[in-house]
């Protein structure tokens, strides 16, 4: 199991800690369960049922333990043992558990999961042929156990798949080896107390035919989306199934520029729930699509899917997320700052404010200001520069203008590249 992100040691001494926790948490769960004393014997056949499934499911937790061990370091772990310190994922005990879900849906072929499953696979697979420039790589981000994924052998030379979370990574390479027994426990919410735990086995027989029959083009690595492994231009399409509003679009997106191909893909597929904090970067579907354009790309196709989500049918709790698929092609180049060839126009509205003390103009204070209250101070000469842009002329057309018809020297050329840079950068102006 490849493992590609900086200081190794120390994400393993935090995984192995981490998940020392969870399966401290969850025996103690279980014994806490073995001291209830049932009023029926009906209820006393359903928590045993309860107790022999989660002690079957803490054995596979014990695994994780037993092979992150070797790879924690003293040091670090003390550090981490520390009152203030903090732990990735500290009370993350839920969302791994997340990770048997995830199992029951992509491997278990039962009807719930593969409803759909298959269905983003279809659609992945009909636009991926359709507006890929080609059929050499692709990368899924946050690939959860792998089944999207690993059904697109049959149709690229190489399928790279990465997730940050160790368990992911290492339940898919253990499925790879041997079916994969487990339970899903549903401790309530529940009809029959049957239903209470289920024993299901994984397969990585349960993909397509198509899928298995390339399997060795499949490889699937614990990574991190902010620093992907790869060449640059190297990549020809990345999608993302459930991963967008994981973490912030602006901390990956220089990556997928500069890993994808020109004619390259950004495949978006799922909600936009968001599971950071920074508001500010809970983006909306437009604006997602802004920062595309505005960083290169071009809108292929865009779609509203409704699914059911994770659900199982025996537990009456169900979700459906209504499903944003999107899809971004990469048209050209952009760098930081102002690309030459791109062709800019005002990002309104804009509003001109101009303040001085009472009976005293000499010290005029003229301000623009956008939409979001976003100031640019000095700016007598800006209104008088973003009058060049025509909405038709690129950047160097307009900059040619600008030398003609102000003659500037070049210390004033380079001051006025530097105002249009800012203005980019406070949102002021865009790209076309």
């Amino acid at each position: 199991m490849k493992i590609h992100i900086s200081n190794t040691t120390e994400f393993l001494t935090e995984e192995y800690l981490l998940f020392y926790r969870i399966h401290q948490t969850l025996d103690g769960q279980i014994k806490s369960i073995e001291k209830t004393n049932p009023r029926t014997s009906v209820a006393a056949a359903r928590v045993k049922k309860i107790i022999e499934a989660k002690n079957h499911n803490l054995l596979l937790i014990k695994n994780i333990v037993d092979a992150l061990e070797p790879n924690a370091e003293i040091k670090h772990l003390a550090s981490l043992l520390k009152p203030q310190s903090r732990l990735r994922g500290q009370n993350n005990t839920a969302a791994y558990l997340k990770d048997f879900r995830y199992m029951m849906r992509d491997w278990c072929q039962l009807p719930e999961g593969e409803s759909q499953v298959l269905r983003i696979i279809k659609e992945l697979k009909t636009y991926t042929v359709q507006f890929s420039p080609d059929n050499d790589k692709i990368l899924f981000l946050g690939a959860g156990m792998g089944r999207i994924a690993f059904e697109h052998n049959d149709i690229f030379n190489k399928v790279f798949a990465l997730d940050k979370s160790y368990s992911m990574v290492h339940h898919f390479h253990r499925l790879l080896e041997d079916d994969f027994v487990f339970y899903e426990i549903n401790e309530f919410n529940v009809l029959k107390p049957e239903y209470v735990s289920r024993r299901l086995t994984a397969s990585i027989n349960n993909a397509s035919a198509a899928a298995l029959e390339k399997k060795d083009r499949f490889e699937y690595f614990i990574g991190d989306a902010t620093e992907l492994p790869f060449e640059d231009h190297s990549l020809s399409c990345i999608t993302s199934v459930y991963f967008s509003d994981v973490i912030a679009l602006q901390l990956y997106l220089e990556e997928l520029k500069r890993t994808l191909k020109m004619g390259g893909l950004f495949i978006h597929f799922g909600p936009l729930d968001y599971f950071f904090r920074d508001r500010a970067e809970m983006l909306t579907g437009d604006e997602i699509k802004e920062e595309f354009i505005q960083h290169g790309f071009e809108v292929m196709h865009e779609d509203e899917i409704a699914l059911p989500h994770m659900n199982s049918s025996i537990n009456l709790t169900s979700k459906v997320y209504t499903n944003w698929f999107f899809i971004a092609k990469k048209v050209r180049e952009v760098k930081k700052g102002i690309d030459e060839a791109a062709i800019y126009v005002i990002n309104q509205p804009l509003f001109i404010q101009t303040s001085h003390l009472i009976n005293d103009e000499s010290n005029k204070i003229i301000e623009i200001k956008n939409k979001d209250g976003v100031t640019f101070e000095g700016a007598e000469n800006v209104v008088l520069l973003l009058e060049f842009l025509d909405g038709q002329s690129t950047f160097s057309e307009v900059f040619a203008k600008i030398k003609e018809t102000l003659n500037p020297s070049n210390q004033e050329l380079e001051l006025i590249q530097n105002i249009f840079s800012q203005l980019l950068e406070k949102g002021f102006i865009k790209i076309k």
